[in-house]
Order: structure tokens, then C-alpha cells, then sequence
């Protein structure tokens, strides 16, 4: 929903602890408070703080607010006016958090009056409706009406859900990093490439390695920037979480390739360690530059028990802000929901070299999975000559996408606060 000037309200946030209201410079709400309460100790305590139970983060949101110029102010509980929101920024939903207990007195009984708003903000992929179902609990527990309670979500479903919102956290603050540590921009080029693709896989996922070592397997490999560096957050191989069908996880032909790709395991594309990777100020420049498309492994193949919804991350960031065509493995419409939020895609350049997008419309994992396998497969037939005439072909979509990627996003934070304080 666009709101007009007349329909827009102040935003103002509450906090239980102001440092420096002029400056919005504030404690996370949630965060029990030490003793000295100064700018010095938040920035000390700012990025350790997200790393322990309750797991809640600085909410940096208001980084955005303040960067992008959006009018908001910030109160402390006790002075804020009627319809102020008390913002909480967590890093992982925890069903068996009570998170209204850990809000101070003031705030809690401001809630219950209805004077305030609480809002969640969770950049995560996960569904709604097991989140709204924690809440309303909560709720009848404290005798707080949930129309006051707002989450804003990382999932593309989330607006269907009544008080729920979405919001693509990642698209900003990859920008953001990528500008505080670059002053230029990769632009698209119609120089020879030397490499057909690059595709980066950090953590070790079941469905990826599955994937990998079919690209492996088949030699693709040698012409990518291509890395697998078997990061272990814990899905490792458990095959109760891999998405693909039985007929690929347990064939043993499949699970022959797999076992000796991992065997020759890690796979390295750069020299870079593996800290850094996950650091959204890096960039490595010959990914972007001397590749010609980005094959983007995303975090889900699929959300849990393959519901719908799409979880669009910096993976697929990296390829839109520096001018790279690219193809997604992730969830099903990921691209649909890209054209949504105004980028373009490949799928109108034909398929004849190799831009077969109706995989996009697959829902079932194993056969989207086996749809972007083919076009990562027709993409290594092509000579360097329809490679390079390809190229020229999405320049004008990789700098559209690329501009679309770089405008400001004053407009995209008014809709999401104001569609929170206009309910």
C-alpha cells in the first residue's frame, strides 16, 4: 500500500533506555541495561549483545532512519506520545521466550492501555502463523490486545498475515556495507570474460552439496569461480533436512558423487578465510567482473514443509548491485517475487541460449532443483561467442536492476512504519 502525505503520521519509536534522544542514539529494548549507560559502552556491547539468549540485536533500522532521511523521533516509555512503537530487533525467534516479561513495568502497562505499539522486527524466513500463534498466547497471558502486537518478517508472506509485515532486511544492509567499504561500483562490461560462472557455496547443506557435486561431476566446475568451503552450522548431510525427493537423496549413484566431491572438499574460488566470506563488506571483484553469470545457491531451497514464501539474501544481492546476470536455486517464484519489487529477469531473452526461467514456477524441490541444474548445464554449452552476444543481450536489465538496487529506499521504510502506525 502507497500512503499519501496526508495519510502519513510522525513516526516515533519508544525505548526503555535513551542515551542521547537528539541524536537517536538509544539501549535495545529486551537488553538488560549496565550500570553506565553511554554511547562508549553500546558501541562495546552493540555487536556481542545478539550472540547470547535472548539473542536480540541493536535495531538497526534505525541506521536506515536516520541514512535515508525518514522523519522519526525517538521517546523514552514513560514520555512517548500515544501510538509511539516500542521496537524490539530480534536475531532468532524463540517460541519459549516470554518477551513481554522482559519488557520494564512502564512499557508493559503502556501496552496493556494501549498507548503503545510492540514490534518485532525479524529478518528471518520463518512462517508467520506458528510466530502469530506464539504471540496470541502471549497475549492472553498479559492481557494485551494483539491488534498492538506487529511483526516485520524476512518472508515474502508475511503480508498476508494480518499485522505481520514484509521487509527484505538483507537488501539493505548489504548496500549499506558494500558503501562504507567501496566508492566505486562494478559496472557491467562488454570485455571477454574468462569464467562462464561463479557459484560460492559457504555453509554445508545437504541439497547444496547434492548440487555442487553434480557441477562438479560434470566438469563445470573448471570454467567458474567456484567454491564449497563446508561450513557446518548444523544441517551438515542429515537428510531429514534436505528438501529433495528420496529417488535423488538415496540413489546410489547420486550418493557415490556426492561422498567423492565431498571427499575432494573444500573448494576454494578466492584466499580469502572463511570469516570473511560472511562479511558483507567484502567483495571480491573477479567473481563479478570476469564471470559472466551468477549461479545463486540461496539459504532455502524450500521454507519448512515446503510452505510457501520467498527468502531473497545477500546471495542474490551481490549478483543485482554489481551488474552480474544471474540464476536462482532457492525458493520457488524467488524471481517472480524480484519482478514484484520492481527488478527484471531473464526469462523474455528466449531459451535457445540457455534462459529457461520456468523454474521459477516449479514448486516441487527435486524438480526446480533438476530445471536450474539444465540451465547451469546450458549455460557450459555455450561457445564464447554466444556468450559474449548473451552478455550484450542483459545489459540493459543488469543496469536497470543494478540502478533499482543503488536508489534509496526512503520510500520502501515510510510504507513499511506507516502501515504499522496507520493500523
Amino acid at each position: 500500500m502507497i500512503y499519501s502525505k496526508s495519510m502519513k503520521k510522525m513516526i516515533s519509536f519508544c525505548f526503555d533506555h535513551v542515551i542521547d534522544p537528539e541524536q537517536k542514539i538509544i539501549w535495545p529494548n529486551l537488553v538488560p541495561a549496565p550500570g553506565e549507560l553511554t554511547f562508549e559502552v553500546l558501541i562495546q556491547q552493540r555487536v556481542s549483545m545478539s550472540s547470547q539468549p535472548p539473542f536480540i540485536d541493536y535495531p538497526r533500522v534505525l541506521d536506515y532512519l536516520i541514512d535515508e532521511q525518514v522523519a522519526h523521533r525517538v521517546h523514552s516509555v514513560q514520555l512517548a506520545p500515544v501510538g509511539s512503537i516500542y521496537l524490539v530487533n530480534i536475531c532468532w525467534f524463540d517460541h519459549q521466550q516470554d518477551y513481554f516479561s522482559m519488557m520494564s513495568a512502564v512499557a508493559l502497562d503502556r501496552l496493556k492501555k494501549r498507548e503503545i505499539k510492540f514490534v518485532i522486527m525479524y529478518g528471518e524466513a520463518d512462517s508467520a502463523l506458528p510466530i502469530q500463534k506464539t504471540i496470541f498466547k502471549l497475549c492472553d497471558r498479559y492481557n494485551v490486545n494483539p491488534i498492538d502486537v506487529h511483526v516485520i518478517l524476512g518472508n515474502s508472506m508475511a503480508d498476508i498475515v494480518p499485522n505481520f509485515h514484509f521487509f527484505d532486511d538483507d537488501e539493505i544492509i548489504f548496500q549499506r556495507s558494500q558503501q562504507n567499504h567501496f566508492t566505486n561500483r562494478l559496472e557491467w562490461h562488454d570485455g571477454p570474460r574468462s569464467r562462464r560462472m561463479t557459484l560460492l557455496s559457504r555453509v554445508h547443506k545437504s541439497w547444496r552439496a547434492y548440487f555442487c557435486s553434480w557441477v562438479w561431476h560434470h566438469g563445470f566446475h573448471k570454467n567458474s569461480y567456484f567454491s564449497y568451503r563446508m561450513i557446518n552450522q548444523g544441517e551438515d548431510m542429515n537428510p531429514n533436512l534436505n528438501p529433495l525427493n528420496p529417488t535423488i537423496k538415496y540413489d546410489p549413484e547420486n550418493q557415490r558423487i556426492v561422498n567423492d566431491f565431498l571427499n575432494n572438499a573444500p573448494f576454494a574460488a578466492d584466499q580469502l578465510e572463511d570469516q570473511d566470506h560472511n562479511y558483507y563488506g567484502t567483495r571480491v571483484d573477479a567473481h563479478y567482473q570476469d564471470s559472466y553469470w551468477n549461479c545463486v545457491l540461496e539459504t532455502h531451497l524450500s521454507l519448512g514443509n515446503n510452505m510457501p514464501g520467498v527468502f531473497i539474501t545477500e546471495k542474490t544481492w551481490k549478483a543485482i548491485a554489481h551488474a552480474q546476470p544471474f540464476v536462482i536455486l532457492g525458493t520457488a517464484e524467488s524471481l517472480k517475487h524480484l519482478r514484484n519489487q520492481g527488478y527484471q529477469t531473464f526469462g523474455e531473452l528466449g531459451i535457445t541460449e540457455g534462459i529457461d526461467e520456468t523454474y521459477d514456477y516449479i514448486l516441487d524441490p527435486t524438480e526446480r532443483f533438476k530445471a536450474v541444474f539444465s540451465v547451469v548445464k546450458k549455460i557450459n554449452t555455450l561457445t564464447p561467442d554466444q556468450l559474449s552476444r548473451l552478455n550484450l543481450r542483459v545489459r540493459d536489465i543488469v543496469e536497470h536492476n543494478q540502478k533499482l538496487y543503488w536508489s534509496n529506499k526512503k520510500q520502501k521504510l515510510e510504507n513499511l512504519f506507516n502501515s504499522i502506525v496507520s493500523s
